[in-house]
């Protein structure tokens, strides 16, 4: 898996959307909505509940079958890192790496 998966429902079900390392902010159509995540191993995703990658928020390194409790249907922004090679963590590629990306909508 070179992407982690979002998706609408819980255990990783209903509209999905994929996404590669990067900052993101949540347009309309895909804010709060987001019930469960699937994470590639030596990735990091943290979700925010805040659109500037502020509030509460929810860190995570192995799929999340439901985020009840945590996060559940109030992520607006999100933060994905990457393992490279040598193990440090990486935000994106090249000139992306400090950019942020509008997601529109779940597929």
């Amino acid at each position: 898996m070179s992407e982690a998966v979002f998706f609408s429902d819980t255990n990783h079900k209903g509209k999905s959307k994929a996404l590669g390392p990067g900052r993101y902010v949540l347009a309309e159509d895909f804010n709060d909505i987001i019930s469960s995540v699937r994470v590639p191993a030596g990735w990091t995703v943290t979700l925010f509940d805040g659109r500037d990658f502020d509030g509460a928020r929810v860190e995570l390194t192995s799929d999340a079958s439901s985020l009840d409790g945590r996060i559940n249907d109030r992520t607006s922004s999100i933060l994905i890192t990457a393992a490279e090679a040598g193990g440090a963590p990486s935000p994106g590629e090249g000139a992306v790496r400090n950019s942020v990306h509008v997601v529109y909508s779940l597929a």
